[in-house]
């Protein structure tokens, strides 16, 4: 990850031979990072988003259920508890 900001910093934090001289030096990191804030957030977000899944997987193998998370089950356990939750919605919205 350490080299994916190096990386997207370097596109954007560089002194080019059009550098303006009335403008300080930190004034362009500061304008490179602002200009690389959004690319940024979206990759320490999908990290933290990996993270997140391998929690959850470390937390259902504590409880052997990792097996029923890899063969979809859950999953399929959220769909079809969502469909029960529309269903029982309709019906409470016509019994009103």
């Amino acid at each position: 990850m350490k080299d994916k900001i190096i990386e997207i910093l370097g596109k954007e934090i560089w002194i080019s031979e059009d550098y303006d001289a009335r403008k300080d030096k930190s004034q362009y990191f500061i304008e490179g990072i602002d200009n690389a804030t959004d690319e940024l957030l979206t990759l320490f977000n999908s990290e933290i988003a990996k993270r997140d899944q391998l929690i959850r997987l470390q937390d259902m193998s504590y409880c052997n259920l990792i097996d029923w998370f890899e063969n979809g089950s859950v999953y399929d356990h959220n769909k079809e508890r969502l469909a029960m939750d529309e269903q029982i919605n309709k019906l409470k919205a016509e019994i009103e």
